[in-house]
């Protein structure tokens, strides 16, 4: 018995170290940050030897440390958030409906952006993904110059007690 375990422990030893040069070199071709790569390398040794991890648990780390699948997430979110943003502004038109409405049309290109780099149609960063990001890019500049320049139009934001003192006859 003492020598099975000495035996999968040296196995358990030799998968560390084929991962760690595996590891290695795809530090040296990705440029992946060093700690990212050593918990990916401590995953992977788990998984093949007598360990506690699974493989499932091991894709779920591998997931959670991939910053494409975790910035894909996060995208998703900030397109969720723009969208109440845009159309908030489009209804109250606090700002011209034209900043509000272009906007609006750049949300869908940016989720579709994200969703073809997501499934791998297109590449992360890749030019088409950048060409699908610009309309938002460029709007949110415009947003940003028109609130500096120019704020929200007073006429539009109204307070409780204007609301209140409205009758139907004045809208």
């Amino acid at each position: 018995m003492p020598q099975r375990r000495a035996e999968v422990g040296q196995d358990w030893c030799e998968q560390v170290a084929i991962a760690e040069a595996q590891g290695a070199e795809e530090q040296r071709v990705e440029g992946r940050h060093r700690d990212a790569d050593e918990a990916l390398l401590m995953g992977d040794a788990m998984a093949v030897g007598p360990g506690t991890a699974s493989s499932a648990g091991v894709r779920v780390g591998k997931l959670v440390l991939d910053a494409d699948a975790t910035n894909a997430v996060l995208t998703l979110v900030f397109c969720v958030g723009a969208g109440m943003f845009y159309l908030l502004l489009y209804q109250s038109r606090m700002v011209p409906l034209w900043i509000a409405s272009w906007g609006l049309v750049a949300i869908p290109l940016y989720v579709v952006a994200d969703l073809l780099a997501m499934y791998g149609i297109i590449g992360a960063s890749s030019t088409e993904q950048v060409l699908l990001f610009i309309p938002m890019a460029v709007q949110e500049v415009v947003l940003a110059i028109w609130m500096v320049a120019r704020g929200f139009r007073p006429a539009a934001v109204a307070t409780r007690s204007e609301l209140e003192s409205r009758t139907l006859a004045d809208a």
